[in-house]
């Protein structure tokens, strides 16, 4: 339990950090609603689809029951097993901020002032889907750290989707409620199977 605090309070003083340059105008572009019209709703809207089918899918047809076995020592889903679901669950935000500052804010914002939108898309996703491979050293099996790079990466790519169109906000709720529900159905999955 202390540790768990210990590390939200480490999160808010990286999250406090990280967010001192927008202060001073840095990528504010990405700070608020720039384009949006009926195209990039419908856009955005496909592309969450296809992430939520997409994890669906994962979580009914690709885990089974010693995926979910070895699953169940992720910290969410630990959370949810435990029932200290608060305590997870604001541990979970506070990441998913730093990620998309670290991943979307910075290195994607960088990127789109040295190249066009699309490389600076596919990089920034690419580079976020790598950060994940420390899952590998957590799960050790191959099955799972693929899935998460794979789907680390449509992450990346339609967040970076989003940020240029709509801003940081909505690529952190995103990011936020899909993440979080996979982890849910991956819970829910484990209940049933044991």
């Amino acid at each position: 339990m202390k540790s768990n605090i210990f590390k939200i309070y480490l999160k808010l003083i990286i999250i406090i950090v990280l967010v001192i340059p927008i202060f001073f105008g840095f990528n504010m572009q990405f700070s608020y609603f720039s384009k949006m019209g009926l195209f990039e709703i419908f856009l955005i809207l496909i592309c969450l689809l296809f992430l939520i089918i997409v994890g669906i899918f994962i979580v009914k047809y690709i885990f089974n029951a010693n995926d979910y076995e070895k699953m169940k020592e992720h910290e969410i889903i630990k959370g949810f097993i435990c029932k200290n679901i608060k305590l997870v669950t604001i541990s979970f935000l506070l990441t998913i901020i730093i990620e998309e500052l670290i991943f979307r804010f910075y290195i994607m914002g960088i990127l789109i002032i040295n190249i066009n939108v699309i490389s600076s898309i596919m990089i920034s996703s690419v580079i976020f889907s790598l950060y994940h491979i420390h899952i590998f050293f957590y799960f050790r099996i191959s099955k799972i750290i693929w899935i998460y790079l794979g789907y680390s990466f449509l992450i990346g790519f339609v967040n970076g989707i989003i940020l240029n169109f709509v801003g940081l906000f909505c690529c952190i709720i995103d990011h936020f409620f899909i993440v979080y529900m996979i982890y849910y159905w991956l819970f829910r999955s484990y209940n049933s199977k044991s």
